[in-house]
């Protein structure tokens, strides 16, 4: 049995032909004004600090102007910029999980107008960020309830009625 995790840097296609049923999924590629979270993994000559975003592409926050020092293994969330190369208006990640979904998945987890996103943080009493590349980062509350409430989603985002099913099995918030 071949085992595939969310955030894998490959493409998977034809799965099937192995035995393996699975959903078609691709590696993120960012489009301009994209919120994403990434980890800090360089920093290049007081310049510039290069964040992994779970893409094939590394993206750059230039330090220059930046009000915050950063340190390698950070994670932050930002808006790729107009020329899709750097982030914009970055924010620090502090004191949470990081949790990778596939990126195919982020607009059920968010859902019509945020309320699957506002009902996880309820059923939770978690405060969640979701990148547009997949990595949500999970800070206070109940963690493994989120992520159980997450997986729940990922698997059964093809079935109508998720949200009714999510109150129905997760209840009342805590």
């Amino acid at each position: 049995m071949r085992v595939i995790l969310p955030g894998d840097m490959e493409n998977i296609y034809n799965l099937h032909l192995e035995g393996i049923d699975a959903a078609i999924e691709t590696v993120y590629i960012p489009k301009p004004r994209d919120v994403v979270i990434g980890k800090i993994i360089a920093e290049k000559k007081n310049v510039a600090y290069i964040v992994d975003i779970s893409s094939f592409y590394a993206m750059s926050i230039m330090i220059r102007g930046l009000e915050m020092r950063l340190n390698i293994g950070d994670y932050v969330m930002g808006v790729v910029s107009q020329t899709g190369e750097t982030l914009e208006n970055v924010r620090l990640l502090r004191n949470g999980v990081i949790y990778r979904v596939p990126e195919s998945k982020v607009g059920r987890i968010v859902g019509s107008k945020g309320e699957m996103l506002k009902l996880i943080e309820k059923l939770s009493n978690s405060k969640l960020e979701v990148g547009r590349n997949g990595i949500i980062w999970i800070g206070r509350g109940d963690f493994s309830r989120a992520i159980d409430i997450i997986n729940t989603i990922v698997k059964r985002a093809h079935i109508r009625g998720l949200t009714d099913y999510i109150m129905k099995n997760f209840g009342d918030a805590k």
